[in-house]
This record gives structure tokens, C-alpha cells and sequence, in this order.
């Protein structure tokens, strides 16, 4: 994890320990679980976000990307043979 992430993602946790209801910071610690392919963790994120904030779109495409990422090796791998 590089230096800035690790200090976002530190920011964001406090952010959720100070106000747990804040979507937001849910979406953008998920968002650092995803590119460090921790997908189970972003979903998780992703998914408390949605509870508190169920209009905002970018937090579902971004859980059903996490949903997907996993897989899209095995299906080139089929796909592909």
C-alpha cells in the first residue's frame, strides 16, 4: 500500500469511528480495499454505503465490480481455453 493510501484509508476508518453514517467515507475506504484487491472487504464497505445512502449509483457499481473482478480470470481462462 503506498504512503498515501495508507494515510487515506487511516483517515477514513476515524472518519467512520466519528460518524458511522457517513456513506462517503465508506464508499472511498472501499474503494482503496478494491484496488488493493481485498474485494470481500470492499464489498463490505460498498454495501454499508448503499444502507445509508441507497441512491447513490457509484457505490453499487462499484460493489458489483468487486463481485465481478474476482471471476474475470477464470472466464478468459474458459473463454480462451
Amino acid at each position: 500500500m503506498s504512503t498515501r493510501a495508507a494515510v487515506c484509508f487511516i483517515d477514513y476508518t476515524q472518519v467512520i469511528a466519528l460518524q458511522p453514517n457517513n456513506a462517503r467515507a465508506y464508499y472511498n475506504r472501499g474503494l482503496i480495499h478494491q484496488k488493493l484487491g481485498k474485494d470481500p472487504l470492499a464489498q463490505k464497505d460498498f454495501s454499508r454505503d448503499i444502507e445509508i445512502d441507497p441512491g447513490y449509483l457509484r457505490a453499487r457499481a462499484s460493489k458489483s465490480y468487486s463481485c465481478i473482478a474476482p471471476l474475470i480470470p477464470i472466464l478468459l481462462e474458459l473463454a480462451l481455453g
